[in-house]
């Protein structure tokens, strides 16, 4: 439980500080920390890849194009032209019967060589009275404002609080006659993402000079592609009421909008979606009337170096005139492209980490991967299926930005946990058995030795016989060397045999044989590395002699096969793992009578019975234990038998 809660904390408070914290420490700092920021900017190109996934749509809306392209000038010359040839277009549109014209040119200031051309731009425009023009912020003083009264028939009511509303208090707007002809205005700018394409509109913005100037009064214009879909719908402009950066209420339904009031454009296709014909051709009568009855014609500039290039999700050149026209589109459509509130990605948070931090630890990290893995592809394919079905734009990047975290750090506390495990495993056993079976166990990553249990196995001892005597008599440095010597040695042939060093007493080690798998023949293994231990000796000889000792190395070796309960045991601060029961006291007992049945290694009745085949011995009678009635019996090995090895294989299963 405990452990469940930790991984848990790591699943909540990691992601938390990098999608959270950050973004606050960028806030008061200043620092480029912000990775929220930086993830939303990436989830604008999941937005591009839905639009492509979905393809492109029939429109529902009529919607022509008439643009300024590169066959208009060779046509009409080189632009600017003479406002004449707008009011032919104008002309043109009204005989073909065409529901509305909307220019998205500017046309700011009166023609200096051409006032003829403007006086009949102004007349076609009055007489068609189905003309929308448009208008731009700019940060520049030297253009001249218009006067709020002119503006006043273009404007929406006033609403208590317009801090929501984007803002500008300088505009460049047509000329004051083609104010006074057009029917309806509208804001040219677009929202530009930080990646330089447009997928957003500003629906509405408040105008007028500087806060600090009380007592005038500000306009709420709305933008080219909203005023002309309200007067196709005959929606009158005090009808639409900004509903606190929530939405636009036009006539009982509600237009989502961000608290910016701008709005997701629902992209139809790429260029050549809406039908397009040059200038020239409509202004000289070249198209079919019946391409224009009852449309909404918008008129644009599509020539290179116009500076006009609007990328899209469906086509990274296309002109500001396309996008204007999917912006009108998606308005008189109505097919909004909704996003879901704030808290949804909070719930998603909340799941993910829960999910992460308490079904990943559970199973092993290769499957937490596949799973994460699917539980991303899943909710990838869900925010998909939500967009292409029902126009609903989930949030792809951050959620699983944030289930992807969640998962690493759980994973990285998994290794840690893991890695602690393991090296406590390896503290815990390296102190018993071969350095080979000590990784195998840390690899199975759980206990290889029996803990608890009852268990049939055979027991060493092996003493040094007379060394208490040459310890007293030498310094302590030279009685531990030769200690060490003796012990490295013989562990290392305990190692050899698939033997477990159980612990030193003084000058005497206490070997298991039995406990690792593959040990059926545990009793021939003991047997047979006592009687390498005793060549051990043979060969020690001189450098016990040299290392100080006093007397020759002779050493004692008693073995005993049988039941005995094995496991750690010891305090808290402190185990030991060992064998305890009759089995262990007779092992001993026989070390202790080698010396009186002049004999370097006694093994027990059951031992012997084991190891017949394999070596020579002989019985030397019956030995009493304390605390057991029963006597046992002891035989003296003599060696190996002539042509059969001490032991058929070395090591165990995993010694190598």
């Amino acid at each position: 439980m405990r452990l469940t809660l930790a991984y848990l904390r790591w699943a909540f408070l990691v992601p938390a500080a990098l999608l959270v914290v950050l973004p606050l420490l960028t806030e008061f700092t200043g620092l480029p920390l912000d990775l929220q920021s930086a993830l939303d900017q990436m989830d604008l190109a999941t937005l591009d890849w839905r639009f492509r996934v979905r393809g492109p749509a029939q429109p529902q809306e009529k919607i022509v194009m008439v643009t300024l392209d590169q066959k208009s000038v060779g046509a009409l010359g080189e632009p600017p032209w003479s406002r004449s040839e707008h009011a032919r277009l104008v002309r043109r549109m009204r005989e073909y019967g065409a529901r509305m014209v909307v220019i998205d040119i500017l046309f700011a200031t009166p023609s200096a060589s051409d006032r003829a051309g403007d006086e009949e731009f102004t007349a076609a425009m009055k007489e068609a009275g189905n003309v929308v023009l448009g208008f731009q912020m700019t940060q520049s003083s030297m253009v001249r404002q218009p006067p709020l009264d002119l503006l006043e028939r273009f404007s929406l009511p006033e609403t208590p609080s317009s801090d929501f509303l984007t803002r500008t208090e300088q505009m460049e707007a047509p000329f004051p006659d083609l104010l006074s002809a057009c029917r309806g205005l509208g804001f040219m700018n677009v929202r530009q993402d930080a990646d330089g394409r447009f997928r957003h509109a500003f629906s509405v913005l408040d105008y007028g000079p500087p806060r600090g100037d009380r007592g005038v009064v500000s306009c709420r214009l709305p933008s080219l592609a909203l005023c002309a879909a309200l007067l196709l719908d005959g929606v009158s402009l005090s009808e639409v009421r900004p509903e606190g950066g929530r939405g636009l209420l036009l006539r009982g339904e509600t237009m989502p909008t961000t608290r910016g009031s701008d709005f997701a454009v629902n992209f139809v296709g790429p260029s050549g979606t809406f039908p397009t014909y040059s200038f020239s051709d409509v202004v000289e009568g070249k198209v079919d009337p019946d391409a224009f009855r009852g449309a909404a014609v918008l008129v644009g500039t599509t020539l290179l170096g116009a500076a006009d290039l609007r990328p899209n999700p469906f086509n990274p050149f296309a002109y500001g005139v396309e996008l204007q026209a999917n912006i009108l589109h998606t308005i008189l459509s109505h097919s909004w492209i909704t996003y879901p509130s704030a808290g949804l990605f909070y719930l998603l948070a909340f799941f993910f980490s829960l999910l992460a931090g308490a079904a990943v630890p559970r199973i092993r990290l290769w499957q937490g991967t596949l799973l994460i893995l699917a539980l991303g592809l899943a909710y990838l394919t869900f925010a998909l299926r939500m967009f292409v079905a029902h126009r609903v734009c989930l949030e792809i990047v951050p959620p699983l930005a944030w289930l992807a975290t969640a998962y690493a750090a759980v994973a990285f506390q998994m290794l840690r946990t893991e890695r602690q495990a393991r090296e406590l495993v390896r503290r815990s056993f390296e102190r018993y058995v071969a350095p080979t079976v000590v990784e195998e166990i840390v690899k199975k990553r759980e206990p290889s030795l029996p803990m608890g249990q009852r268990r049939y196995i055979s027991v060493l001892f092996a003493d040094i016989r007379k060394f208490t005597a040459t310890a007293e008599r030498l310094d302590p440095w030279r009685v531990t060397g030769l200690l060490n010597l003796f012990f490295d040695r013989t562990s290392a042939i305990i190692f050899h045999y698939g033997g477990i060093v159980d612990k030193y007493m003084g000058d005497c080690v206490m070997a298991l044989f039995g406990l690792l798998a593959g040990q059926d023949d545990h009793a021939r293994r003991a047997v047979a590395a006592a009687l390498e231990i005793q060549r051990e000796a043979d060969i020690m000889a001189d450098e016990w002699r040299f290392g100080g000792a006093l007397e020759d190395l002779q050493v004692a070796i008693g073995i005993n096969t049988g039941e005995a309960v094995v496991g750690e045991v010891g305090s808290h601060r402190h185990t030991q793992y060992t064998a305890i029961g009759d089995t262990v006291n007779i092992a001993f007992r026989l070390q202790e009578l080698c010396p009186d049945r002049s004999a370097k290694i006694l093994v027990s009745g059951t031992t012997q019975y084991q190891v017949s085949r394999y070596v020579d011995s002989e019985f030397v009678g019956e030995v009493e234990v304390r605390g057991r009635q029963e006597k046992a019996e002891a035989f003296r090995v003599l060696g190996p038998r002539a042509g059969v090895a001490p032991t058929a294989q070395h090591g165990s299963s995993g010694d190598g």
